[in-house]
């Protein structure tokens, strides 16, 4: 297990350290070098290594384990381009920007790279992910493989996991123990978005390691708070809502050790969360918490103060919605089967089908129903009879169990939006949890069969996220290459389209306009809400035309007449 915990702290280091580098260059008035992630890389396995007084062969072969990793992901990636709406919209550019001198410190706005809407979200929200994928982005010069900063925290979770697991079930072999963590550890939402510039999925591993560092390290303070003021950090810098939902944990942490009688530890989650903002606030996260209050008198404006107030919720709901409340909103989120479109939404626990529509929206990085996969509703009602049978409410693990999950639903009423699944990721852990509360029970040899039936389940559940979600993405490619070819063998000087990345877009752009940096003549280049609008050169700055090459090629051709 040595290897294994060394990759749980190494990965969860590692966008602390990149974070904690770009932060001071901004403060010293520099930028994202090239050189913070290789830096961050090898000081974070060198404290890793020290830490743990590792000796021997584990010395040399973590490290190379580690980087040849990391060089395979990262060559995946760069495969595989982000076609995703909200990653071409606004983070894509902002990532582009802060790897291209952009210091959110002292320019609170970024130069005119994008749309209006578009810089509503680069400028003022939360930038750690980005931040994280633009130092890799920097190292590489490519932006697909700045999506090698999406993995370190799912690994992390998975190494933690593994070692949780291990130490709550300790007659449970490695192989069942391995794929149990992966199914813990990478759910239908992190297969999702690992492989676009989504942020949402962080919600998810964050409370995951959270709740392991207190099955695991409760009794030692040094790995717990490192643990914590890790998960602090990023919590702050990543997205706003997921503060609140990581204050709310960490408070329930603090009365389990109030009641304890461990007064000293709550003294000490107190204290080090209080240093750990201060540092992250005037660091990474000053840009947008200090910027927007001088700006915005609002640290989280747009969504609140100032004259935005943005809504997020009512562009993404569900027309069917209107006709429901909250609870019913929420029931219908949770019991559908994946969903990504605004089409009416009915009940469909615990028998919806599995139409080709819900298939499809199980590779989507923004499913706005049933986002915890295919079968996840018949994996909870598989739970829910084998934790019955096996009379689970009647133990005190049971109904532990039975209090997180019911935890888990009633946060979701504690927001606007609390149906969005990706919002409230963490419900994907309630089958699992009525599972292993009756692990260690005699059963009977038909429960135990069940019980295995739905841990295949959940696993085939995640499995069908990932292919999916490899399946939409390299067909998303595909209509970019389409795209490609038409532009390339067209001589018009502005053309549209509605699908097409953003690197697609600016890097081209760049190379006939003779720019080496973002300047105001990129304007138009990123996408808006609706459609591409591309220019490629001076002339076509002031023109407003939408040529559909699809559409004449399909002409030229007598397919359309």
């Amino acid at each position: 297990m040595k290897y294994v915990q060394l990759g749980a702290f190494t990965f969860l280091l590692m966008p602390i350290l990149i974070l904690l580098m770009a932060g001071m260059s901004w403060v010293l008035k520099l930028e994202i070098f090239c050189y913070i992630f290789p830096i961050s890389l090898v000081i974070c396995l060198g404290l890793s290594l020290a830490y743990s007084k590792a000796k021997g062969c584990i010395v040399k072969l973590f490290p190379c384990c580690v980087i040849l990793g990391l060089t395979l992901i990262a060559l995946f990636c760069y495969l595989l381009k982000d076609p995703a709406f909200d990653s071409n919209w606004y983070h894509q550019p902002g990532i582009y920007l802060l790897s291209h001198g952009w210091n959110p410190i002292y320019e609170h706005h970024s130069m005119k790279l994008v749309d209006e809407s578009s810089r509503m979200w680069v400028d003022h929200y939360a930038k750690g992910q980005e931040t994280i994928c633009a130092s890799i982005v920097a190292f590489t010069g490519n932006m697909e493989m700045g999506k090698l900063g999406n993995f370190f925290l799912p690994l992390s979770s998975l190494f933690f996991t593994i070692l949780a697991l291990s130490k709550v079930f300790e007659d449970w072999s490695k192989k069942k123990v391995g794929i149990l963590a992966f199914v813990i550890a990478f759910p239908p939402v992190i297969w999702n978005q690992v492989l676009s510039y989504y942020i949402d999925f962080n919600l998810y591993s964050i409370v995951l390691i959270a709740f392991c560092s207190m099955i695991l390290y409760r009794e030692d303070k040094v790995k717990f708070l490192t643990i914590f003021v890790c998960l602090l950090a990023l919590a702050i810098s990543v997205k706003f809502n997921m503060l609140m939902w990581f204050g709310l944990l960490y408070l329930s942490f603090i009365v389990y050790f109030w009641k304890q009688g461990k007064r000293g530890m709550v003294g000490k989650i107190v204290s080090y969360g209080i240093g750990a903002t201060i540092v992250s606030i005037l660091t990474f996260s000053f840009n947008p918490y200090i910027t927007n209050t001088m700006d915005h008198h609002s640290p989280v404006y747009p969504l609140m103060g100032g004259q935005a107030n943005v809504d997020i919720m009512s562009i993404v709901e569900p027309e069917s919605f209107d006709k429901y409340n909250n609870l019913e909103k929420i029931l219908v989120a949770d019991f559908s089967r994946p969903t990504t479109g605004s089409q009416s939404q009915v009940y469909q626990f615990p028998y919806g089908g599995y139409p080709l529509k819900n298939l499809t929206a199980c590779g989507s990085v923004d499913a706005k129903l049933g986002g915890a996969g295919l079968f996840w509703i018949d994996a909870l009602l598989l739970a829910l009879l084998v934790f019955g049978f096996a009379r689970g409410h009647k133990t005190k693990r049971g109904k532990g169990m039975i209090a997180l999950s019911l935890a888990f639903f009633a946060t979701q009423f504690l927001v606007p939006g609390g149906w969005f699944y990706r919002y409230v990721s963490y419900i994907y852990l309630v089958p699992i949890l009525l599972l292993m509360a009756t692990e260690g029970k005699l059963l009977g040899k038909n429960i135990v069969r069940l019980r295995k039936l739905t841990y295949g389940l959940l696993l085939i559940n995640c499995l069908v996220a990932m292919g999916a979600t490899l399946a939409t993405t390299i067909v998303a490619n595909q209509i970019e290459d389409y795209y490609v070819k038409c532009i390339n063998h067209s001589d018009k000087s502005c053309y549209s389209s509605d699908l097409y990345g953003f690197v697609r877009k600016i890097e081209p752009a760049k190379r006939i306009l003779g720019l080496s940096k973002p300047s105001n003549t990129m304007e138009q280049i990123p996408l808006l809400p609706t459609r591409v609008r591309i220019y490629i050169d001076y002339s076509a700055l002031n023109r407003d035309v939408k040529t559909n090459f699809i559409q004449e090629l399909l002409l030229k051709k007598g397919v359309l007449k």
